[in-house]
């Protein structure tokens, strides 16, 4: 299960993009065709729906994603249903996202956890959830579904700003993922 979006804010987007035709959902959500050329690369989605609720949650129907750049590898998505709620508890960050009927397959130097090293991944589910809990830049994820493949990942982030790098890894197989991102490991 792949939590990282085509769109908002990735470090793809930061780069310098030429919309190649885009068509950007209303506020509250609605239909998305977008492609753009990204230099050393291209990125394209459609949905039928793409947005978010009134609680603030991201919702995707029927979308389907796909990136292929020199940087940063190839990525390829479909889901039928996906869905993400990020929430506070106390010092901890909360995002819980669920989907169903999803495919990819990736291999890139971004993780699903937003850090830069390298990502493989190819699979399909029926039904999958996962959640990660962020406290200051560290991170842990458990996720678990019904469905084939596996990822593996592992590299080193920056979430909180701080200067002081995360190194994170990241593994799925089948039914079960985990990921780790501990900030200050030396």
């Amino acid at each position: 299960m792949s939590s990282r979006p085509v769109s908002g804010s990735t470090s793809v987007q930061s780069r310098p993009s030429e919309p190649v035709e885009a068509s950007d959902p209303p506020p509250d959500g609605g239909p998305v065709l977008r492609g753009r050329h990204l230099g050393d690369g291209v990125q394209g989605e459609i949905a039928a729906f793409k947005g978010k609720t009134a609680d603030g949650s991201d919702v995707e129907v029927f979308s389907v994603s796909a990136q292929a750049s020199l940087r940063d590898g190839i990525d390829a998505q479909a889901a039928m249903v996906k869905g993400a709620h990020d929430w506070e508890a106390g010092l901890v960050g909360n995002r819980t996202s669920m989907e169903a009927f999803t495919a990819k397959a990736t291999l890139s130097t971004k993780g699903a956890d937003g850090s830069e090293g390298w990502n493989i991944a190819v699979g399909a589910s029926i039904v999958a959830a996962e959640h990660t809990a962020t406290w200051k830049g560290s991170s842990a994820t458990l996720g678990f579904g019904a469905g084939v493949g596996f990822e593996a990942s592992h590299g080193v982030r920056d979430f909180d700003k701080d200067g002081s790098p995360e190194f994170c890894g990241r593994i799925g197989v089948r039914f079960l993922t985990v990921g780790i991102c501990i900030e200050d490991l030396f």
